[in-house]
Protein backbone atom coordinates (compact mmCIF):
# COMPACT_ATOMS: atom_id res chain seq x y z
CA UNK A 1 0.00 0.00 0.00
CA UNK A 2 1.13 3.15 -0.57
CA UNK A 3 0.42 4.72 2.45
CA UNK A 4 2.94 1.90 3.88
CA UNK A 5 5.83 2.97 1.63
CA UNK A 6 5.17 6.95 2.13
CA UNK A 7 5.99 6.25 6.15
CA UNK A 8 8.85 4.94 5.59
CA UNK A 9 10.68 7.75 3.93
CA UNK A 10 8.10 10.25 6.23
CA UNK A 11 6.55 10.50 9.86
CA UNK A 12 2.78 10.63 10.06
CA UNK A 13 2.10 13.64 11.32
CA UNK A 14 3.67 14.73 7.63
CA UNK A 15 1.11 12.58 5.73
CA UNK A 16 -1.45 14.12 3.78
CA UNK A 17 -4.19 12.61 1.35
CA UNK A 18 -2.20 14.15 -1.56
CA UNK A 19 1.01 12.79 -1.04
CA UNK A 20 -0.53 9.50 -0.32
CA UNK A 21 -1.78 9.42 -3.89
CA UNK A 22 1.26 10.94 -5.50
CA UNK A 23 2.73 7.85 -4.15
CA UNK A 24 0.15 5.66 -5.37
CA UNK A 25 1.19 7.08 -8.78
CA UNK A 26 -2.94 8.16 -8.28
CA UNK A 27 -4.82 12.01 -8.54
CA UNK A 28 -5.37 13.59 -5.42
CA UNK A 29 -9.30 13.57 -5.09
CA UNK A 30 -8.98 9.59 -6.00
CA UNK A 31 -7.87 9.27 -2.12
CA UNK A 32 -11.27 9.97 -0.87
CA UNK A 33 -12.94 7.83 -3.17
CA UNK A 34 -11.90 5.24 -0.87
CA UNK A 35 -10.44 7.09 2.90
CA UNK A 36 -12.31 9.63 4.17
CA UNK A 37 -8.80 10.52 5.71
CA UNK A 38 -5.48 9.73 6.27
CA UNK A 39 -6.39 7.76 9.68
CA UNK A 40 -8.70 5.83 7.46
CA UNK A 41 -6.04 5.19 5.44
CA UNK A 42 -3.68 3.98 8.09
CA UNK A 43 -6.94 1.49 9.63
CA UNK A 44 -7.30 0.40 6.53
CA UNK A 45 -3.04 -0.11 5.64
CA UNK A 46 -3.42 -1.89 9.75
CA UNK A 47 -5.62 -3.84 8.51
CA UNK A 48 -3.99 -5.56 5.59
CA UNK A 49 -1.18 -6.09 8.27
CA UNK A 50 -3.35 -7.92 9.90
CA UNK A 51 -4.78 -10.28 7.87
CA UNK A 52 -1.31 -11.33 6.90
CA UNK A 53 -1.15 -12.29 10.56
CA UNK A 54 -4.64 -14.36 10.56
CA UNK A 55 -3.55 -16.07 7.35
CA UNK A 56 -1.57 -18.26 9.74
CA UNK A 57 -3.89 -18.25 12.46
CA UNK A 58 -3.64 -20.86 14.56
CA UNK A 59 -7.64 -21.30 15.01
CA UNK A 60 -8.01 -22.69 11.59
CA UNK A 61 -11.53 -24.90 11.46
CA UNK A 62 -8.99 -27.87 11.02
CA UNK A 63 -8.61 -30.48 14.02
CA UNK A 64 -5.36 -30.44 16.58
CA UNK A 65 -3.04 -32.45 14.31
CA UNK A 66 0.70 -34.13 15.79
CA UNK A 67 2.55 -32.70 18.64
CA UNK A 68 5.00 -32.24 15.50
CA UNK A 69 2.50 -30.72 13.37
CA UNK A 70 0.68 -28.60 16.10
CA UNK A 71 4.61 -27.49 16.90
CA UNK A 72 5.24 -26.46 13.48
CA UNK A 73 1.51 -24.51 13.66
CA UNK A 74 2.47 -22.45 16.27
CA UNK A 75 6.12 -21.35 14.91
CA UNK A 76 4.47 -20.14 11.73
CA UNK A 77 1.84 -17.42 13.84
CA UNK A 78 4.29 -16.74 16.04
CA UNK A 79 7.17 -15.50 13.12
CA UNK A 80 4.23 -14.42 10.73
CA UNK A 81 2.68 -12.02 13.84
CA UNK A 82 5.96 -10.97 14.31
CA UNK A 83 7.86 -10.38 10.59
CA UNK A 84 4.31 -9.37 9.02
CA UNK A 85 4.32 -5.82 10.56
CA UNK A 86 8.22 -5.34 11.18
CA UNK A 87 7.99 -5.76 7.00
CA UNK A 88 6.03 -1.88 7.81
CA UNK A 89 8.00 -0.64 10.72
CA UNK A 90 6.86 2.94 9.57
CA UNK A 91 3.43 1.89 9.62
CA UNK A 92 3.50 0.02 12.76
CA UNK A 93 5.16 3.44 14.22
CA UNK A 94 2.30 5.05 12.93
CA UNK A 95 -0.57 2.96 14.02
CA UNK A 96 1.26 3.15 18.00
CA UNK A 97 0.92 6.77 18.09
CA UNK A 98 -2.44 7.02 16.58
CA UNK A 99 -3.97 4.69 19.04
CA UNK A 100 -2.49 6.16 21.82
CA UNK A 101 -4.30 9.34 20.99
CA UNK A 102 -7.60 8.46 19.05
CA UNK A 103 -9.55 6.85 21.53
CA UNK A 104 -11.64 4.97 18.44
CA UNK A 105 -8.48 3.52 17.10
CA UNK A 106 -7.08 2.55 20.62
CA UNK A 107 -10.56 0.76 21.51
CA UNK A 108 -10.44 -1.37 18.19
CA UNK A 109 -6.72 -2.68 18.78
CA UNK A 110 -7.62 -3.84 22.30
CA UNK A 111 -10.97 -5.39 20.95
CA UNK A 112 -8.24 -6.96 18.39
CA UNK A 113 -5.86 -7.74 20.93
CA UNK A 114 -8.28 -9.41 23.50
CA UNK A 115 -9.91 -11.26 20.32
CA UNK A 116 -6.90 -12.66 19.33
CA UNK A 117 -6.34 -13.67 23.29
CA UNK A 118 -9.53 -15.39 23.18
CA UNK A 119 -8.73 -17.76 19.93
CA UNK A 120 -5.16 -18.12 21.07
CA UNK A 121 -6.38 -19.59 24.61
CA UNK A 122 -9.37 -21.47 23.12
CA UNK A 123 -6.08 -22.91 20.84
CA UNK A 124 -3.98 -23.96 23.89
CA UNK A 125 -7.24 -25.56 25.41
CA UNK A 126 -7.58 -27.86 22.60
CA UNK A 127 -4.05 -28.40 22.53
CA UNK A 128 -4.19 -29.49 26.28
CA UNK A 129 -7.70 -31.68 25.68
CA UNK A 130 -5.96 -33.40 22.88
CA UNK A 131 -2.99 -34.22 25.38
CA UNK A 132 -0.10 -32.60 23.40
CA UNK A 133 0.32 -29.67 26.56
CA UNK A 134 0.05 -29.66 30.38
CA UNK A 135 -0.29 -25.60 30.02
CA UNK A 136 -2.05 -25.09 33.50
CA UNK A 137 -3.76 -21.49 32.39
CA UNK A 138 -4.18 -21.15 28.68
CA UNK A 139 -5.59 -17.39 29.41
CA UNK A 140 -2.47 -16.56 30.93
CA UNK A 141 0.21 -18.09 28.52
CA UNK A 142 -2.27 -16.46 25.67
CA UNK A 143 -1.80 -13.23 27.22
CA UNK A 144 1.73 -13.83 27.98
CA UNK A 145 2.85 -15.03 24.47
CA UNK A 146 1.11 -11.62 22.95
CA UNK A 147 2.90 -9.88 25.35
CA UNK A 148 5.87 -11.32 24.07
CA UNK A 149 5.02 -11.03 20.49
CA UNK A 150 4.22 -7.36 20.76
CA UNK A 151 7.24 -6.70 22.30
CA UNK A 152 9.27 -7.70 19.17
CA UNK A 153 6.90 -6.16 17.05
CA UNK A 154 7.12 -2.59 19.05
CA UNK A 155 10.74 -2.77 19.33
CA UNK A 156 11.48 -3.72 15.93
CA UNK A 157 9.12 -0.31 15.26
CA UNK A 158 11.27 1.95 17.21
CA UNK A 159 14.17 0.58 14.88
CA UNK A 160 15.69 -2.42 16.88
CA UNK A 161 16.32 -4.25 14.15
CA UNK A 162 14.80 -8.04 14.29
CA UNK A 163 17.50 -10.52 13.55
CA UNK A 164 16.80 -14.08 12.68
CA UNK A 165 18.80 -14.68 15.95
CA UNK A 166 16.20 -12.99 17.50
CA UNK A 167 13.46 -14.63 15.80
CA UNK A 168 14.35 -18.16 16.78
CA UNK A 169 15.23 -16.89 20.41
CA UNK A 170 11.37 -16.16 20.56
CA UNK A 171 9.97 -18.81 18.37
CA UNK A 172 12.01 -21.04 21.19
CA UNK A 173 10.61 -19.47 24.08
CA UNK A 174 7.04 -19.94 22.43
CA UNK A 175 7.59 -23.67 21.88
CA UNK A 176 8.51 -24.14 25.76
CA UNK A 177 5.75 -22.09 27.03
CA UNK A 178 3.31 -23.99 24.81
CA UNK A 179 4.40 -27.39 24.80
CA UNK A 180 6.38 -27.27 27.90
CA UNK A 181 9.20 -28.60 26.43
Amino acid sequence: MALGRLLERVDYSEVTAGAVAAEAGLAHGTFYRYFKDTQDALRAAVEQVREAVDRTALVADRPVGTLAEERERVRRWAEAAMRAPVDRPGLVRAWLAVSERDPAMAARKNERRLQTQAELSGYIERLIAAGLTRVPDAAGLASALLSLVHGTVRESAAGVPLTDGGVEGVLLVVDRAVFCA
